[in-house]
Parts: C-alpha cells; sequence; structure tokens
C-alpha cells in the first residue's frame, strides 16, 4: 500500500496561497523573496518517490509548473517531467503540455484509493483536495452568466443575471463532511478565498 504524500509551501503563520507571486495577490511572491535557491532541487525530499510515484495536481497548480518545467533540463527538472501525473479538473481538456500527463475523468477519492494500492501519490498545491473531508467543489461562471427564476404575482418570472441584494456575487462551492459547525469552520478557514479578503458563507445541505 502506497502512502499520500502532500507537497506544499506553507509560510510559518498558515499561508499557503501564492507562494511564487503568479496569482498578483499583494502577499504574493513569499516563498522567492530571498531568491530561487530556498526552494529549488528537491527541498520536499522525495527521492525515490519522484521515480516510482504519482503526482496528484488541481487545475491551477498544473498549468501553473507546465509553463515552468517542461523547458528546463537539470536532474531534478528531469524527475518532475517525467513522473505520471493526474490532473483533477472539469474544464480541463487536454494535458498535452506537460509530458506524462493525463486528466482525471472519474471520482476523484476513488482514483486516489485506487492508485495507492500500488504506489505512493504526491498531492501538490491543493490544501483541500487533500482533505478527505471534502466531497465536491467547483468554480462558477462569471456572474454575468447567470440567470434567476422566481415567482412573481402567481407566474413564472426569469431574468438575466445573479439575483442579488447586496454588491457580494457567489464565485463558487465546496461541499464537505463535518461532524458539526466547528468543523465546518475549519475547513472553511483553509479556503483561499478567505485569506485573500474574501467571505465564506457556511449553511447546511438540506437532508431530505
Amino acid at each position: 500500500m502506497g502512502k499520500l504524500i502532500v507537497m506544499q509551501f506553507v509560510s510559518l503563520d498558515g499561508v499557503i496561497e501564492d507562494p511564487d507571486g503568479s496569482g498578483g495577490t499583494p502577499q504574493g511572491g513569499w516563498a522567492f523573496r530571498h531568491g530561487p535557491e530556498a526552494v529549488a532541487g528537491d527541498k520536499f525530499v522525495l527521492g525515490p518517490v519522484l521515480d516510482t510515484g504519482l503526482m496528484l495536481l488541481g487545475r491551477r497548480t498544473w498549468q501553473l509548473f507546465s509553463r515552468i518545467w517542461p523547458s528546463r533540463t537539470d536532474e531534478f527538472s528531469q524527475r518532475m517531467n517525467a513522473i505520471p501525473k493526474l490532473v483533477a479538473s472539469r474544464s480541463l481538456t487536454d494535458a498535452g503540455a506537460w509530458a506524462n500527463s493525463t486528466l482525471l475523468r472519474g471520482d476523484l477519492a476513488e482514483e486516489v484509493a485506487e492508485r495507492k494500492r500500488g504506489q505512493d501519490v504526491v498531492v501538490t498545491g491543493a490544501a483541500l483536495m487533500a482533505d478527505e473531508r471534502v466531497i465536491a467543489g467547483e468554480r462558477l461562471q462569471p456572474a454575468a452568466t447567470a440567470t434567476t427564476v422566481r415567482m412573481d404575482g402567481g407566474g413564472l418570472l426569469v431574468t438575466d443575471g445573479p439575483f442579488a441584494d447586496t454588491k457580494e456575487i457567489l464565485g463558487g462551492f465546496y461541499i464537505v463532511e463535518a461532524a458539526d459547525l466547528d468543523e465546518a469552520l475549519e475547513l472553511a478557514a483553509a479556503i483561499p478565498a478567505v485569506r485573500m479578503g474574501g467571505s465564506v458563507e457556511v449553511r447546511p445541505v438540506e437532508v431530505r
């Protein structure tokens, strides 16, 4: 049985988003503030796992890495390019930009469990994806694409755009499994949008 290994940059005060600054966040680039040497090479000491394991990435991390690693030829980069890579995404249609990458089309948890039977799985750059309490999630298209349906005077009224009384607009959602509100709030605090000044509404699912 293989292991699930999470490879992630995190600061001492718990910041995980935008370590290289490519996201354009106000505090982005913190991991490279003292030069690339601090993160160069096999700093996570993966060693032989790079030769025998599988790398699991979300879309954003994969797209970032696919612009960095293919053109590099040092020993560590060659191993990063050679390792089989599984990309968890519902929007990507092609993973050909980075060698040995395959799109995950089935259930994430089932695929990881199956792969772990024969090899180590290295999760790269996705804190929530590594948490088995997260059941599903997806980013929503811009609010301008929304259509609102509601009743008006006994009839059905369909209008373009979101229905919101405030300036806040729903940008995405996660479905998580939590024992109580405290655990749900713990998971919500790990969502990058919170650390970037956004808000996350926590609400239980109606059980029928």
